[in-house]
């Protein structure tokens, strides 16, 4: 009898231990998604996020039904209250950002990487100091000398540049992959020089 009360008591101080776990791991979580928070995401990031903080908050809803100690049970709620609080936190950056910009806003991951990579195939040293870079509406607008105004546009393909001039009017070019932008950038370089 004495074996049967002490393999209970071990099982129920094991199931205790495996809950408080579960709820720290959760906890962490939430950490984690406040902490992404704080640095300026994009509209997919934001979305995945909210995903994370909707799984947590489920998890924490079926926890919630078991039988837990008093401390496990309180700590449950206040960790479901967190996640209430960051799901209206994320609602309210979603919202900011489609209001301020919609289509630069959706873009994703890639596409945002790529107008980094145009950026940095733009920047020449010897006419680095001369560009400014200005990113709206999927498309990189960048000026030289207030001489030119270049945009490139990638909200749809073939993507497009256009260059325009006091001098020359207005070159455009189309291109699917952007590695041709490298050779678009040497005949425009070749011009700025």
């Amino acid at each position: 009898m004495a074996k049967k009360k002490s393999l209970f008591s071990s099982m129920t101080k094991l199931a205790k231990d495996l809950n408080k776990n579960t709820i720290d791991n959760l906890g962490r979580k939430l950490n984690e998604v406040d902490y992404q928070l704080s640095r300026n995401l994009n509209l997919e990031s934001l979305k995945t996020l909210y995903d994370t903080v909707v799984d947590v908050e489920k998890q924490l809803l079926k926890m919630r039904k078991q039988l837990l100690r008093q401390t496990d049970s309180n700590r449950v709620y206040s960790q479901l209250k967190k996640a209430t609080k960051l799901k209206d936190k994320i609602n309210k950056n979603i919202q900011k950002k489609q209001a301020v910009n919609p289509i630069i806003n959706n873009l994703t991951n890639d596409e945002i990487s790529t107008l980094k990579l145009i950026e940095s195939i733009f920047k020449d040293k010897s006419v680095a100091n001369k560009l400014t870079f200005r990113k709206s509406n999927a498309c990189l607008t960048f000026n030289y000398d207030t001489q030119w105004l270049c945009d490139i546009y990638l909200n749809q393909k073939p993507y497009q540049i256009k260059i325009f001039s006091k001098e020359y009017n207005t070159l455009s070019f189309d291109f699917d992959f952007i590695d041709d932008l490298k050779d678009i950038r040497d005949i425009f370089l070749d011009i700025l020089k």
